[in-house]
């Protein structure tokens, strides 16, 4: 193990040890989940999971994703597709995009 490797794992357990916590750098969230989450009904509270670009085709993703509910109750999974500007939701089912 490297002295770099060694000293970022000491740095992690003291860190974890005293309750402090961190704030690492935020980035800007991709666009195709951007306009995915456009389409939820509150959309700060949006979950993805298998998120993935189409192998072969340019500017095409797919994934799910849930969100809260007007009750505060989270969804079901959804299926979306991404294919340039345009969103499309689908109740869960098989999917396979790769």
């Amino acid at each position: 193990m490297s002295i770099l490797a060694a000293g970022a794992i000491v740095a992690a357990a003291v860190i974890f040890a005293s309750g402090r916590s961190i704030s690492l750098p935020s980035w800007p969230e991709p666009r195709h989940l951007s306009l995915v989450r456009e389409r939820l009904m509150i959309p700060d509270t949006a979950e993805f999971r298998e998120v993935a670009a189409h192998p072969t085709i340019p500017n095409v993703w797919c994934g799910e994703v849930r969100g809260k509910n007007a009750i505060g109750m989270l969804s079901d999974w959804q299926v979306f597709n991404v294919i340039g500007e345009d969103v499309f939701l689908e109740p869960a089912a098989q999917m396979d995009c790769r």
